[in-house]
């Protein structure tokens, strides 16, 4: 069930759709993946702009990778990134 609901909000980030409602990223200070975003687009860079400005993972820390990852979602929307293309060396 979780893994279906991450793999439907990674398409919609993916093609460039808000996630249709709110989700709770971190449950110490009831931070929300809205809260995230906005503060990114305020200029957030880093977990540690998000700790500063929202208290995001400043208590139990089981939100910091979720709340980078939301962050990072944002600071990649609207670029476009080349496929890198593995090539191993033949023996």
């Amino acid at each position: 069930m979780l893994l279906t609901i991450i793999l439907i909000f990674a398409f919609n980030v993916v093609k460039g759709l808000e996630p249709r409602s709110t989700m709770y990223v971190c449950i110490c200070n009831a931070i929300t993946d809205k809260q995230i975003r906005q503060a990114a687009a305020r200029g957030a860079t880093s977990v540690t702009d998000l700790t500063d400005e929202l208290g995001v993972a400043s208590c139990c820390g089981s939100c910091h990778e979720s709340a980078a990852e939301i962050l990072a979602e944002h600071t990649h929307r609207g670029h476009h990134f080349e496929p890198v293309v593995f090539n191993p060396a033949l023996a």
